[in-house]
C-alpha cells in the first residue's frame, strides 16, 4: 500500500524503450494525479484501464489489441498516440476527447469513417496514415481552422482536398498515396504551408492555385494526372524539393529559373522540352531527373552545378558531348541513355564516386584513354 501511495502522486510517468510486456494493470486508474503516461515502444498487448486525469497518453509501437474503448473515460487528453498497434473497431470512441489537439494514429487496423473529428475544434495535428482500411472524405477538417499538419498517407480516402483550404496555420499536408481526384483549385487560403505531398493520387486539372503558396519548401506531386506549364511555380522561390514524375505537364524550365534553393528537380515522364538553361543558377541541386521527357541542347549547364550527385536524363534528344559533366566529381548516379550525345569518355575520367552509369544508345566514340574497368557502358 506505500507503494501505491506514493505511485498516487506521480505527475509525469514514462516507460518508453524499456521492454516491458503484458498488459496496463487496472491499478493504474487509482493514480489520480496522473496527467502524462508514456508507454511507447514496449510490448504491451491490453489497456484494463487508465486514470482519468491524463491529458497526454502515448502508447505507440506496442502489440496493443482490441477497440478504443478504454479512451472514452479520458476525457482531459489533449496528446493521443496510438500508431503502430493491432487496435480494431472504429474511431468513435474518440467521440468524448473533445480537447483533443494532437492525435498519432497511424498503422493500425481501426476502420471506417473518421467523422468523430469533426468537432474536434482544438484539433492541432492529425495523422492517420498507413490505415488500410479507414475511408471516406475529408470533408470533417472542413472548420478545423486551427490545423497545422494533416498526415494522412497510404489510406483510403478520396474525393476533393477542398476541405484542407483556409486553414491560416497549416504547415504540412499530406495526402499521398490515396484515391483523390479533381482540381487542385480550392486549395486557397493556406499561407503557412511548408510541405504539400499530393503524389500517387488521382488529381487533375492544372496547378495554377500553388502560385499563391509562397511559403513553400518541399513541393511532391508525382504520380497523377496534371496537366498545363509550370508558369505557377514562378514565384515559390523557398522551394527546395519539387517532384512532379509522371504527370503530363508541358513547356519549358523557364519558370523555374529563380528557384535557386532547389536541393532536388525531379520532372521526368512529363510533356516538357525545350533546353535546360534554367538550371545554371541552381547550385545547390544534388538530385535533377529530367528523363522521359523531350529536353534538347548540350549539357553546358550542367558545369555550374557542382552538388549533383544524381543526374538522370535518358530518353530525350541531349547532344554534344560530357565535357560538361568532368568537374562534377559528387556524382555518384548518371544516366544519359537514348540520347543524341557524342565524343569520347575521357570526361568522365575523374568521377571516382560513379555507382551507376548508362550511356546506352548514343554516338559515343572509343577513347583509349583508360577510365577504369569497374564502370560498365
Amino acid at each position: 500500500m506505500l507503494v501505491l501511495h506514493i505511485l498516487r502522486v506521480i505527475i509525469f510517468c514514462h516507460f518508453f524503450f524499456s521492454e516491458a510486456l503484458g498488459f496496463v494493470p487496472q491499478e493504474f486508474q487509482l493514480l489520480d494525479r496522473m496527467t502524462t503516461l508514456g508507454l511507447a515502444e514496449n510490448n504491451f498487448y491490453a489497456v484494463h484501464g487508465l486514470p482519468t486525469t491524463l491529458e497526454s497518453l502515448d502508447v505507440q509501437q506496442n502489440n496493443l489489441n482490441g477497440t478504443l474503448d478504454f479512451l472514452r473515460p479520458l476525457t482531459l487528453l489533449t496528446s493521443l498516440g496510438l500508431s503502430s498497434n493491432n487496435f480494431t473497431g472504429t474511431m468513435e470512441p474518440l467521440a468524448p476527447l473533445q480537447r483533443l489537439q494532437f492525435l498519432a494514429m497511424s498503422n493500425t487496423l481501426i476502420e471506417g469513417e473518421i467523422d468523430v473529428l469533426a468537432n474536434k475544434k482544438y484539433l492541432n495535428s492529425v495523422d492517420l496514415s498507413m490505415n488500410d482500411y479507414l475511408y471516406g472524405n475529408i470533408s470533417v477538417f472542413e472548420n478545423l481552422s486551427s490545423l497545422t499538419q494533416i498526415i494522412l498517407t497510404n489510406s483510403g480516402f478520396e474525393g476533393s482536398i477542398d476541405a484542407a483550404s483556409n486553414k491560416p496555420y497549416l504547415a504540412t499536408l499530406d495526402v499521398s498515396g490515396n484515391m483523390f481526384s479533381g482540381s487542385i483549385d480550392g486549395l486557397r487560403n493556406v499561407p503557412q504551408l511548408l510541405s504539400l505531398m499530393l503524389n500517387d493520387n488521382q488529381f487533375t486539372g492544372t496547378i495554377d492555385a500553388l502560385s499563391e503558396l509562397s511559403s513553400l519548401a518541399s513541393l511532391i506531386m508525382d504520380s497523377n494526372q496534371f496537366e498545363g506549364n509550370l508558369s505557377a511555380l514562378e514565384g515559390l522561390t523557398a522551394l527546395t524539393n519539387l517532384l512532379f514524375t509522371i504527370n503530363n505537364f508541358e513547356g519549358t524550365l523557364e519558370p523555374l529559373a529563380g528557384l535557386t534553393q532547389l536541393t532536388t528537380l525531379q520532372l521526368g515522364v512529363n510533356n516538357l522540352g525545350g533546353d535546360i538553361g534554367a538550371l545554371v543558377k541552381m547550385t545547390s541541386l544534388a538530385n535533377l531527373d529530367l528523363r522521359d521527357c523531350h529536353f534538347s541542347g548540350p549539357l553546358n549547364t550542367l558545369s555550374s552545378l557542382k552538388s549533383l550527385n544524381q543526374l538522370q536524363l535518358r530518353f530525350n534528344y541531349f547532344n554534344g558531348t560530357l565535357e560538361p559533366l568532368a568537374k562534377l566529381t559528387n556524382l555518384e548516379v548518371v544516366d544519359v541513355g537514348w540520347n543524341q550525345l557524342s565524343g569520347d569518355l575521357r570526361p568522365l575520367a575523374h568521377l571516382t564516386n560513379l555507382g551507376f552509369l548508362n550511356l546506352n544508345s548514343n554516338q559515343f566514340e572509343v577513347s583509349h584513354h583508360r577510365i577504369s574497368t569497374a564502370y560498365q557502358y
